[in-house]
This record gives C-alpha cells, structure tokens and sequence, in this order.
C-alpha cells in the first residue's frame, strides 16, 4: 500500500509541476503576444488550454494547482476580452469568482 501511495504522490507532483512549467511558458509567450502577434496569441491560448486539460478534480486539492488553474482561466479570460469575444472572457470569469 506504501509503495502505491508513493507512486501516486509521484505522478501527482510531475502533474502538477509539468502543469507549472506549462504555465509559465504559457506565461512568457502572452507577454510577447501583447504586442499583436496573433500566431504567438494562439499558441499562448493552446498551452493555457493544456494546462487546464491536465489538472483534474483530484489535483485542485494541491494549492499550486488551484492556484495555475485560476490563474489560466484568468488570462485565457483577459485574452477572450481583448480579442472581443466577451461572452467567453465573462464565462471564464464567473468560474473563477464562483
């Protein structure tokens, strides 16, 4: 049982750090992205998108995980809101305030 545990805890943690790394890779590309590059913009949304793919219910217990999803859903909105698409960016917003 120890050992399963163990192993579970694992994968857990390489979940969560993947989704990490992910994210600030997400992070770095909207940054460049803001200044109009929209090919830069889609792949920026991709790896947000992936992140919240990879993070299920049982990860959300962990604070980091809670907290890169918001944080996901929080800039997937802003990038739905500058491009127009408000329906979406308040979607995204009302899950991370509710």
């Amino acid at each position: 049982p120890t050992d399963e545990l163990d192993s579970r805890r694992t994968e857990f943690d390489v979940t969560v750090s993947t989704c990490a790394v992910i994210f600030n890779l997400a992070l770095a590309h909207h940054f460049q992205a803001s200044t109009g590059d929209e090919v830069l913009m889609a792949k920026t949304e991709k790896l947000y998108a992936m992140v919240l793919r990879l993070l299920d219910a049982k990860s959300l217990k962990h604070h980091t995980a809670l907290i890169v999803k918001l944080a996901c859903i929080n800039n997937l909105s802003q990038i739905r809101y500058a491009r127009g698409d408000y329906k979406n960016a308040r979607e995204g917003l009302s899950q991370v305030s509710g």
